[in-house]
């Protein structure tokens, strides 16, 4: 059995940025990260203002280990447009209290997804048509 590669990006609610993670450092207690290394190089300080889990600043989402249709990487918190049942549906990818990932009841690798945004960037792909 192959196993999937564990990835994580990152929503910075100061700059508004979406960057991928390189490294995690971890506090002592496994419950908050300290530090992470973003794709140009750059550390980005958690300046924890700690809440007791983790940085209030920095959204932390995973890699599902699944690609679109057109091979692009789904991530927790992306947008997806999807076939479901006949009807082309939109959702948010979430990890489920069962967990897999899914887009609303939808197990995601039951279904060809395309990646159109993310709730950070493109909260508006969500209104209603």
């Amino acid at each position: 059995m192959a196993q999937r590669q564990i990835k994580f990006r990152a929503w910075n609610k100061r700059t508004k940025q979406l960057n991928r993670v390189t490294a995690l450092e971890w506090s002592h207690s496994g419950m908050d990260f300290q530090y992470m290394t973003i794709e140009d190089g750059k550390n980005l300080r958690s300046e924890v203002e700690y809440d007791g889990l983790f940085s209030m600043n920095v959204i932390l989402e995973q890699y599902t280990g699944l690609k679109d249709k057109n091979g692009v990487e789904i991530y927790e918190g992306d947008i997806v447009s999807a076939s479901i049942y006949g009807l082309i549906q939109k959702g948010v990818v979430e990890y489920s209290q069962f967990s897999e990932w899914v887009i609303g009841n939808i197990r995601l690798n039951q279904v060809i997804a395309n990646v159109i945004g993310n709730i950070h960037e493109n909260p508006e792909l969500l209104e209603a048509e």
